[in-house]
């Protein structure tokens, strides 16, 4: 099954789940990367980011080579930013029609719940085959490397 993980990843946690699921998998990674990045300071990227996520912002992307209908399966990653998907996933996402592929979805948080992403994320593409959620995964590894387990496995043999 050839595998496409997209993701944006702002502090390094999702691209740290990335690449965990990417090696489980032996998938191909794409990953978005804003024009302008959000700052990085610790109030003003809770500030900016979550504005941008709330109001559903599509940022302009740098440019990617890559081909999501030529997958059989794409696995989109994305940090909780407001109980939403990270603006970059956004822009993927119209630019880029899945309705007719198979998707799979995690995401990355500090706390709090994925629900609300993943509700978002099956209205947009038409629907989720698996979801996995990491807290914090580059800080809690081995729950990370569990959970990477877990949703490759459901992947491959459900």
């Amino acid at each position: 099954m050839k595998t496409l993980i997209v993701y944006y990843s702002f502090e390094g946690n999702t691209r740290y789940a990335a690449r965990l699921l990417a090696e489980k998998l032996e998938a191909d990674t794409l990953e978005l990367e804003p024009v302008k990045d959000y700052p990085r300071g610790n109030a003003s990227k809770y500030v900016f980011g979550g504005v941008a996520a709330s109001l559903s912002t599509a940022p302009k992307l740098k440019p990617y080579a890559c081909d999501p209908e030529k997958y059989d399966l794409v696995i989109l990653g994305s940090p909780v930013w407001a109980s939403r998907v990270a603006p970059p996933m956004n822009t993927f996402l119209k630019s880029n029609d899945l309705r007719q592929s198979r998707v799979a979805a995690f995401a990355c948080c500090a706390g709090g719940s994925t629900e609300q992403l993943f509700a978002a994320l099956e209205k947009m593409v038409g629907g989720l085959i698996a979801k996995a959620s990491f807290l914090n995964p580059a800080s809690h590894r081995e729950a990370a490397e569990k959970e990477a387990a877990r949703f490759a496995a459901a992947l491959l043999h459900g």
